[in-house]
Parts: C-alpha cells; structure tokens; sequence
C-alpha cells in the first residue's frame, strides 16, 4: 500500500513554475499564468522563463485533439535572446476549427500531424517581443483511404510595461478524406492584457470561418463562420509562499450556419477560484474552480451538437430556439507538486465524475496531464 500510495503521489504532482498543462488545468486555465503552454499563445513570455526541457504526455492517436503528446524547450539566442521549439503541439488556430467541424459535420477529420513550431523572443530597452510559426503536413496515399492533413501560421506579440499584446494568425488549415475536403479560412486571434497593481485585465477577439465540399463533385456540404469576443479580469493575492486569485469575465460568441442561415448566439459570465499553496519546500498544493453564474443565456436556431467546441445546447439537454440557462458547467482541478533540484514532474486531476455518476481514476483524466520539466 506504501508503494502504491507514492506512486499515486507523484502522479498527481503539478508544475511549481511552469504553467504545464498540468498546472493550467489545475489553476483552471486562468489567463494570468505564464509557462511552458502560455508561449503558444503569447510568443512574447519565452523571453521570461529560464531555460527548459519540458515533456507532457497526452493520448496520441489518429483522432486525438486536445491531449497530444508534445516536447518542448527554451535556450539562450544572443544576449539578449531565448529561442523556444516545440513538437507535436497542437495549436490554437488550427485544432479548435478541426474539432468543431468534426463535431457538427459527422466527418473525421486528422488533428495536426507531427506539428512543429518555433519563438524567438528577445528584449529591449523599454519592450519585450516574440515571433513564432508553426507548420504541419502530413499525406497518407493508400489507395482508398487516402487522408491529407496542412497547416501554418504565424504569431507576434509584444509587452511594454503592465501592457501586452498578441495576434495569432491561423493562415493555412486543410485536411481531406477521400469523401470530404476542409478548407479553414483566416484565423485571427487578438488580445491585449493589462497589470493594475494585483489584477490582470484581459480582452480576445477571435475570428475564423470554415468550409465542407464534398471530393470530387466540389460542392459546400458545411460553411460556417465563428466570432468570438471575451472580457475577463482577474485578482491575484499573494501572501507569503502562497497565492489565490479570484475573477471573473463576460464571454460572448456568434455562429452562423452560412448554408442553413441559422446561427447561433451565446453569452455567459464564467467565474474562476482558484489557489497555490507552498506546503513544503518540495510539495505544492494547488486547485482551482470554475462556473458561469448569473448570465448565461443561448439561442441556438441551427441546433449545434453539445460537442462542437464552446456551444452547449440549452439546460434541458434539447434544442430550443428561445433563451435557456446554460447546462450545469461546474469544473473542478486538483493538483499537487512535487520538485526535486531542477526538475518538476507534473499532473493533475480534473472532472472526476464518469457518465454514470461514479468517479474515476483512468488515462483520460489523470495521466493525460502528466509532465517533466527540466530547468538548466
């Protein structure tokens, strides 16, 4: 039992400086956190963390989209710069546009295959910046089950002070079955975020629109665009070795069914607590939890799947063309770390109830977040 309950321990330890996926699930994906995963996104944080090696298993599969496998690490580019590579991350202008259409269209569409990406991020006098791409292609010529897969984009962002930008730019997502083609349009992620003090403000704007047409004829099947707008704000209270924070934001999306002309509206206030707590020099403690309170309303007049990304069907489990609550999203992480020198090993528990009520312990939930972090 002693053995067992030490290798539960270290599985369930958690990244104590890098924001792993690990630690992003346990402190709720709080956009205040800096790490190994918030570089995808805002390029200009590679320049702000010591250099690393980090690994983070994941379910790579021929349908996996959100857990992959990837390696990553930062190192010294000049003076006054870091170089930052990942493998096998699977990126937010691309996997999002995939696991929709796949939801709503029934198809099955790769995720990005073998992707790669490169930051370079360097600092000024006054600023911070970082510029990345990523890339991907992948073809499968059996005869009968030939599968294609691409992708690339580029990304820049910048800190000046208590301000911070990012643009995200999806430029190429394709990926083809021997029946259907998808054709991912421009993907564009902005956000800017600003320090006051203990609270961090943050806006995104993001935009992208995707197409269907059947192989050969070339005829749209599915053609959708997507528009999202989300405020957040949240405070940071720091005493001692330990830290909670508490916020809350105003998250707004717009889908159209550009066939159908039906389209989808959704607005909802999500709100997140979250904790970090020092418990030895070794141990740290963390959890977080997340809920959309107060506004949360949807119409949906095309009825979009529940599993298509950020749109939920009404409370009720049914579609309804009026105004509904949305269904119960209550999400609660744990997560614990455990540090020896310079390396971190990571891991968390999420969403521990199965289908049938119970809750459980298996790959889909804790060993999917699960990493190492070697700094040097």
């Amino acid at each position: 039992m002693k053995t067992a309950m030490s290798f539960f321990a270290i599985l369930l330890c958690a990244g104590i400086a890098n924001a792993t996926k690990a630690r992003n699930a346990a402190l709720g994906n709080s956009f205040h956190l800096r790490g190994t995963q918030t570089v995808f996104t805002s390029p200009y944080h590679v320049y702000g963390l010591d250099n690393f090696v980090a690994l983070e298993s994941g379910l790579t599969t021929a349908t996996s989209s959100n857990n992959g496998t990837e390696g990553s690490f930062i190192m010294n580019a000049g003076e006054t710069g870091k170089l930052f590579m990942s493998l096998g991350h699977l990126d937010e202008t691309t996997q999002p546009v995939r696991t929709f259409i796949n939801a709503v269209g029934g198809s099955a569409f790769k995720p990005q295959q073998n992707a790669v990406q490169f930051i370079y991020s360097h600092k000024t006098d006054s600023a911070t910046f970082g510029y990345g791409f990523y890339y991907s292609n992948f073809n499968n010529k059996a005869v009968g089950a030939e599968e294609k897969e691409s992708s690339n984009g580029l990304r820049v962002g910048g800190s000046h002070g208590s301000f911070g930008w990012k643009l995200n730019l999806g430029l190429t997502n394709t990926a083809e079955t021997t029946a259907l083609k998808m054709k991912g349009g421009l993907y564009a992620n902005l956000g800017l975020r600003y320090k006051v003090d203990s609270t961090n403000y943050a806006f995104d704007f993001t935009n992208w629109g995707v197409k269907v047409e059947n192989v050969p004829a070339g005829t749209t099947a599915q053609e959708h665009d997507y528009q999202n707008i989300v405020l957040r704000a949240v405070n940071v209270t720091k005493v001692e070795s330990n830290e909670y924070f508490v916020g809350a934001g105003l998250n707004q999306t717009n889908l159209k069914d550009k066939i159908a002309d039906k389209k989808l509206t959704r607005l909802h206030m999500p709100v997140i607590m979250g904790f970090e707590s020092k418990a030895t020099d070794w141990l740290m403690l963390r959890g977080s939890i997340t809920q959309s309170i107060l506004v949360t309303n949807s119409k949906d007049e095309r009825g979009y799947p529940a599993a298509a990304g950020s749109v939920a069907t009404p409370a009720n489990g049914t579609v309804d063309l009026e105004y509904a609550g949305e269904p119960n999203n209550t999400s609660v992480a744990v997560g614990a770390g455990l540090k020896f020198g310079k390396l971190t090993i990571d891991g968390t528990l999420k969403d521990l109830m199965s289908s049938s009520g119970g809750q459980k312990i298996d790959g889909s939930n804790l060993f999917a977040l699960v990493g190492v972090v070697y700094n040097y």
